[in-house]
């Protein structure tokens, strides 16, 4: 069985050493908690930590 997992790669201009693994527990709303992680994100990539999000199968985006 082959699963597709949609992901989201916030990249900042020069990458640390290490990033953030972000996994939604649940259904997300554009507007409610995934939208927190999404900024949460951007945030994190302007600090220079790459951030990967993605939703568990059958969740979200996935």
């Amino acid at each position: 069985m082959q699963a597709r997992l949609v992901g989201i790669l916030s990249l900042p201009a020069a990458p640390g050493p290490r990033g953030v693994l972000i996994v939604t527990g649940g259904p997300q709303y554009r507007v409610g908690s995934h939208r927190q992680f999404v900024l949460l994100a951007r945030a994190l990539a302007a600090q220079g930590v790459p951030v990967l999000r993605f939703d568990l199968r059958g969740m979200g985006d996935s």
